[in-house]
């Protein structure tokens, strides 16, 4: 890849560099989007950005039982200097209140669903709030009734550039990742848990982000970078979706607020 064309990349880049996944999806779909990819990729984004991290244990409840492997929810390295957005919050709550504490990764997920309050509540008061997103939607009574989405001038342009970005990304990320590692490094540390949002990329592709663009930035300057909260994004992504669908089908009630009898810090629920 020529220099201009580097330059050209970085300046579409631009647009992602300001918003979360879940701002990026929003502009994207308006009415059409799901609150369970709004979610999910605030919560996978959250992980890159080592605000929060996975960690497994391994534990025997009783002596007649084999032992089982449980992924917990944890504060994360930036945790102390994480400053998080409205819609980010509903996930951390809990480590706010104490930054100590370890969540089972599936209540993490239910408790993000029951904070969110549901797809109108997230988007309206959460989302469309944001610093990022003013004056990128239209807010007459009418369209908040009925809950349409509509973009204004200012949001079509976002639109337009968030397309060119991600087309430009898809088409060239995969080839870079595999000879310019450097710069595959530069691009997810600029563009963060919009990744995700890439058609057709290979989760290979981002365990080598994750794995050797780490060693990679680390050699070469010298500092302790970590894997980003665990990085098998693939396992990640499934294990959510699957606790978003338990969540969704009881109504988001499973009795349990994370830090409660139901053993949602240290338990093995």
């Amino acid at each position: 890849m020529g220099h201009s064309e580097i330059e050209t990349l970085k300046e579409l880049m631009e647009i992602l560099s300001k918003l979360t996944p879940a701002e990026t999806l929003l502009v994207l779909e308006t009415s059409n989007t799901e609150l369970k990819d709004l979610l999910k990729y605030t919560f996978m984004d959250l992980l890159l950005k080592k605000a929060i991290k996975t960690t497994e244990v391994r534990k025997q409840p009783n002596r007649r039982d084999r032992a089982r492997i449980y992924s917990y929810v944890i504060a994360g390295e930036n945790w102390s200097s994480y400053k998080p957005m409205l819609h980010e919050i509903i996930y951390l709550s809990p480590f706010q209140e104490s930054n100590s504490i370890q969540i089972l990764f599936r209540h993490v997920v239910k408790i993000g669903f029951q904070n969110s309050g549901g797809k109108k509540g997230f988007i309206r008061k959460k989302l469309m709030t944001s610093s990022n997103l003013l004056g990128h939607f239209k807010n007459g009574l009418f369209d908040s009734f009925f809950n349409n989405i509509k973009l204004t001038p200012k949001g079509e342009h976002t639109l337009k550039e968030i397309k060119k970005s991600i087309e430009k990304l898809e088409k060239e990320l995969p080839d870079i990742i595999n000879t310019d590692k450097k710069k595959a490094l530069e691009i997810l540390l600029t563009i963060k848990g919009n990744i995700f949002l890439l058609k057709n990329l290979d989760f290979q592709l981002l365990r080598k982000i994750d794995g050797q663009l780490m060693e990679e930035f680390k050699r070469q300057n010298g500092e302790d970078t970590g894997c980003y909260g665990g990085g098998d994004w693939g396992t990640h992504g499934d294990s959510f979706d699957s606790s978003f669908d338990s969540a969704d089908s009881f109504g988001g009630d499973s009795g349990c607020s994370g830090c409660s009898g139901c053993g949602g810090c240290g338990g093995c629920g």
